[in-house]
């Protein structure tokens, strides 16, 4: 599409792809999510203009970066006595 404006205009108007979100997450059990080299091969493959140079290009990976992470740190703020319930 974007090479399609491009030729109809006469010149580079579009110079900046966001392809948007990427890759999906599976929380537990078994997976067959991509990794990144191969979300990036794919693109390779299926739409090789995005690494022309022509474009800058933008994706999001969004929760697949950080979604299996086994670590959650928090901090108690402070602790409310309402009645009988110790409130955290």
């Amino acid at each position: 599409f974007a090479q399609r404006v491009n030729a109809r205009v006469g010149r580079q108007q579009v110079t900046i792809l966001d392809i948007g979100g990427g890759l999906s997450v599976t929380l537990s059990g078994p997976t067959d999510e991509l990794t990144f080299e191969q979300y990036a091969e794919r693109l390779r493959t299926e739409v090789p203009e995005l690494f022309s140079g022509e474009y800058a290009v933008i994706t999001e990976f969004g929760r697949s970066l950080v979604s299996r992470c086994g670590l959650t740190v928090a901090r108690v703020e402070g602790i409310k006595a309402n009645g009988a319930a110790i409130c955290h």
